[in-house]
């Protein structure tokens, strides 16, 4: 009975334990749903290309919209250089900003597209996109003099180190497949191969020099926390498509995606040397003992990321001068939804002082993802018969999903990974020629704040909190992003396909001379 007694204490201090020193490590992974666009028209027109665009953009948006596809063969590219600066106030702590400038050159969309002679009204395109992409990472180092351990007399010199990287990557690659059903209606499918990369760092190192009477002494508190995902998904679109007179309809589901494989590793280090010398500093039941150490890493460990449901609507108004499109897309949610979680083997060290029972749930990522309606406005006016200028705005809302160690089981709020929603406005051109087509433009994004929550706080330093400061809600949120779009668009035919893309400048000095002679025999 009493060694019974006994262990349930023991698991009960470990409880306390895991409480009071849960670390924190989050992701970006699939935070927003609406920032990368394919094509350039369709970034520059907000994002409403499910109305239906007829360019290899429609594998993506509407495959439905692909049977209105006329040339024999379509090949797209289109490159986005963008640039994104985040800037977090006191994100590390009062008056401790935390910065991040990314650069990226991301190749969206390569596809092709091919008629099948026997059957004109089917119509077949390859292609493989960029789907999501972030590279954050954060860096803050503080040092001062703190009353950090009050049983020290005095001030305690006080240095610490953070650092927050997250990066992430998911590319699909696929075929889809449309038949035109009249003049008016067009129905299609698509089949993706989707391969998502997500890696997480978290690191804190706090430290401070004190006194046990007149015998000086350092007491540190080291945390290392890292997630790695690799995972290979299936995913389906159908879609339909509607073109009359002065109206343009589509509508298109994605289903959620089913994962063919999947690996990951989750590893998490706690290191506290000589944080409570004297008992009497904490009456934390988990720093009854000065030093000791948790730590575990596990490897190839079952994913299972989540590629939610999304259904797209839109419609669009088609005159000689200009076009108005409207579209928004719904993404469904998921709650308490299992990513990564390893066996319970992690213990409390030395063994001696905690009985080595497990640590429950130290390695586990759990997360819940919030519901997302997005909606894009776009225009496009008509300058001269081969340049159009195009504008779009568009919302990009966050799904706000947290990758946290799980620690739903002991209703215990944790810290909140830093979100924002974007605001996009876009303007550009397009050229175009018979055979070509050209765009250019310009695509901004102002993100607005969703929670004021800290990351780190190294500025209020306290022995109880493990030389860390209680997380506030002061937090200050300034994101903006800016991308230069270009894409280029060859249609492929039977008279020009012996000159490939290059014919462009033929055509344009072909375009130019018809336009000359034009002009003189109307000024004859």
């Amino acid at each position: 009975m009493a060694e019974h007694l006994h262990r349930h204490s023991t698991v009960k201090k470990i409880t306390l334990f895991y409480l009071f020193i849960l670390p924190v490590i989050c992701c970006f992974g699939q935070d927003h749903y609406w920032s990368q666009q394919y094509g350039g028209h369709a970034i520059l027109m907000g994002g409403t290309a499910v109305v239906g665009k007829t360019d290899n953009s429609a594998l993506y948006y509407n495959p439905g919209a692909m049977g209105f596809i006329d040339s024999a063969r379509i090949t797209a590219t289109s490159f986005v250089y963008g640039f994104e600066f985040t800037r977090l106030k006191n994100g590390s702590g009062t008056g401790r900003d935390l910065k991040s400038l990314r650069v990226n050159v991301i190749p969206q969309l390569l596809a092709g597209g091919i008629n099948i002679k026997k059957v004109p009204r089917l119509k077949f395109i390859l292609g493989t996109f960029t789907r999501g992409r972030t590279n954050t990472r954060y860096i803050q180092e503080n040092e001062g003099f703190y009353n950090a351990i009050p049983g020290s007399p005095g001030d305690e010199r006080y240095q610490a180190r953070v650092e927050f990287f997250s990066g992430s990557i998911e590319q699909w690659a696929g075929f889809g497949l449309a038949y035109r059903i009249n003049q008016n209606w067009s129905v299609g499918a698509a089949s993706f191969g989707a391969y998502t990369h997500m890696e997480v760092r978290s690191t804190q190192n706090n430290n401070a020099d004190a006194l046990n009477g007149s015998v000086p002494y350092t007491a540190s508190v080291n945390e290392y926390n890292s997630m790695i995902l690799n995972q290979i998904s299936q995913v389906f679109k159908v879609g339909v498509s509607a073109h009359f007179k002065h109206v343009q309809l589509g509508a298109a589901l994605t289903t959620p995606g089913i994962k063919v494989w999947g690996q990951g590793k989750l590893e998490k280090t706690l290191e506290v040397h000589n944080l409570n010398i004297m008992a009497t500093d904490s009456t934390i039941a988990a720093q009854q003992h000065d030093s000791y150490l948790i730590a575990d890493i596990q490897r190839n460990l079952k994913t299972n990321y989540h590629i939610p449901l999304s259904a797209s609507l839109g419609i669009k108004l088609v005159y000689p001068a200009f076009s108005l499109a409207l579209s928004a897309e719904y993404f469904m949610g998921s709650k308490n939804h299992i990513i990564l979680q390893g066996a319970d083997r992690a213990v409390v060290r030395p063994t001696s002082f905690y009985g080595g029972d497990t640590v429950p749930g130290f390695l586990k990522l759990q997360t819940s993802i919030s519901a997302v309606i997005n909606a894009g406005f776009g225009a496009e006016v008509r300058v001269t018969p081969t340049v159009n200028a195009l504008f779009g705005a568009r919302t990009d809302f966050s799904n706000q999903a947290e990758y946290l160690p799980n620690n739903f089981m002991l209703n215990i709020p944790s810290a909140k990974s830093p979100r924002w929603d974007y605001l996009y406005l876009s303007t550009g051109f397009s050229y175009k020629l018979p055979l070509h087509n050209l765009t250019v433009g310009f695509d901004y994004g102002i993100g607005f704040a969703r929670n004021k929550k800290q990351i780190f706080n190294t500025s209020e330093p306290d022995q109880q909190n493990y030389l860390r400061g209680q997380l506030k809600d002061n937090m200050r949120t300034s994101v903006h992003r800016l991308n230069f779009i270009l894409s280029y668009t060859y249609f492929f035919t039977k008279k020009e396909s012996q000159h490939g893309p290059i014919s462009f400048i033929r055509e344009l000095q072909r375009t130019k001379k018809a336009k000359k002679q034009k002009d003189a025999v109307k000024k004859k």
